[in-house]
């Protein structure tokens, strides 16, 4: 018995995809439900979207938490964890509401959690090797990773990808703090100085088809610094 499952997505202004993705991941759902043995939902967090985000959203099926005003990813991401423990969920899948997380490797990222053999599964598009992005991203997601490795004592190749399934447990040790504005960095250290084994699977991920990016030039810049912040502030906290 797998129990509830939430998947969840932030979404700022995706009006042309989350339609998309949501019909896309009930479909994988109920390819996995063949024994009514699931209970899920979807959950769009649309963090102040200022177009028909939430609506379609609504329409397609989800549940639909909004923010009047955008919060960023890290509030919203801590949103979306406040409803999973409210509501009762045992697992948590994240993925994005753009299109470039393929709903279809949702089932691989449950197996480790459900055979006992992680607390938190992570989809790594750099795991197989095969993925390129421009030299700067590249360069500053595998240093990251290789850093937080060093740290947690666990192999990690992407720790900037948010595509990944979380036990409750977890998440109910995390919540409480304070989440920087990309927290892929700081929820898996945290996760992983916790004590929560982390296990990464492969996945291909694909470029987005509309919308920008948050990750901008200013902010890929900046994303070592607020890595050194990251890492201090965690072992601050203790």
């Amino acid at each position: 018995m797998m129990g509830k499952v939430l998947i969840s997505m932030v979404a700022y202004n995706e009006e042309k995809t989350i339609g998309d993705v949501i019909v896309r991941v009930r479909k994988v759902m109920e390819s996995i439900n063949e024994d009514n043995q699931i209970y899920y939902d979807i959950l769009v967090v649309d963090d102040g979207s200022t177009d028909k985000t939430g609506e379609i959203a609504k329409k397609s099926g989800a549940k639909v938490v909004r923010h009047f005003i955008n919060l960023g990813p890290g509030q919203a991401l801590k949103t979306s964890y406040l409803y999973a423990i409210k509501k009762g969920y045992d697992l948590v899948v994240r993925l994005d509401a753009d299109g470039q997380h393929p709903p279809e490797y949702i089932p691989h990222l449950l197996e480790p959690i459900l055979r006992g053999e992680a607390d938190v599964v992570i989809g790594s598009r750099y795991l197989d090797g095969s993925y390129k992005s421009s030299f700067l991203r590249d360069f500053g997601n595998l240093a990251h990773s290789k850093l937080l490795s060093l740290i947690s004592r666990q192999r990690l190749t992407d720790i900037t990808s948010g595509f990944r399934a979380i036990k409750i447990d977890a998440i109910k040790d995390i919540v409480e703090y304070d989440y920087p504005s990309t927290p892929a960095v700081y929820i898996t250290l945290k996760e992983a100085l916790l004590g929560y084994k982390i296990k990464e699977i492969p996945v291909k991920m694909y470029p987005r088809r509309h919308g920008r990016s948050y990750l901008n030039l200013r902010r890929l810049l900046l994303y070592p610094f607020k890595t050194i912040y990251t890492v201090v502030k965690t072992f601050m906290e203790g």
